[in-house]
């Protein structure tokens, strides 16, 4: 039996679900994984048709390569006491209340205006098998914009780390949850690992966008 893969994407613009779901479809995620996709849409209007939108493998009936897209209406205010921007961590925190702390899957969030790196599903699934009693990993991610971000446990804080660099088992993260706090995914990985620090592995290998609907 495939292990359970979630992936969370706090959906704001909904123009970029199409490129999104490419990306996903492409991923080769779901050859390994059985793959739960979280839409978790801050808007009151949720389209009805909105899953049905999605053109993700492989039609007709259900395979274990399947993706299951899960529309979920979760809006929420995106700034934080200081009218900082802090969108979409509610959306994030709302997920893992449903998926529950004790699943035994993995989880991963990809933002609505970043794409999965081809390089993604190959990676992981070799750095599992490297470290097959890890609960956690920490790669590497290129943004668009400047040179790979620096990796390791004294980078696991606000503005150093990307949301989409840390993929984490559910049964880890427990009751932590990402704060309606500017910044805080950076903060959230830190604070999963302070709890787990044996149980988590860093590689500088870059298996992650940041913005990656930004790069050329």
């Amino acid at each position: 039996v495939p292990e359970r893969f979630h992936i969370i994407t706090p959906l704001n613009r909904l123009e970029n679900l199409p490129r999104l779901a490419r990306s996903v479809a492409t991923s080769g995620l779901a050859a390994r994984f059985a793959v739960f996709w979280w839409l978790m849409v801050n808007r009151e209007d949720v389209p009805p048709a909105l899953a049905g939108e999605i053109a993700l493998p492989t039609g007709g009936e259900p395979t274990e390569e399947d993706i299951r897209v899960l529309v979920v209406k979760s809006p929420a205010w995106g700034y934080d006491a200081r009218g900082l921007a802090a969108f979409g961590h509610a959306q994030r925190s709302h997920a893992l209340d449903l998926i529950g702390d004790t699943d035994p899957g993995w989880v991963w969030v990809l933002d609505d205006d970043n794409l999965v790196h081809p390089d993604f599903a190959a990676g992981l699934a070799e750095l599992m098998a490297a470290h097959p009693s890890a609960r956690g990993f920490v790669v590497g991610q290129h943004p668009a914009d400047s040179s790979p971000r620096p990796i390791g446990p004294e980078w696991l804080r606000p503005g150093y780390v990307d949301t989409a660099q840390y993929i984490l088992r559910r049964d880890l993260i427990g009751a932590e949850r990402v704060r309606q706090v500017h910044a805080d995914d950076g903060a959230f990985i830190g604070r999963v690992y302070a709890a787990h620090p044996a149980d988590v592995v860093f590689c500088e290998r870059v298996l992650t966008y940041w913005n990656g609907m930004t790069l050329p």
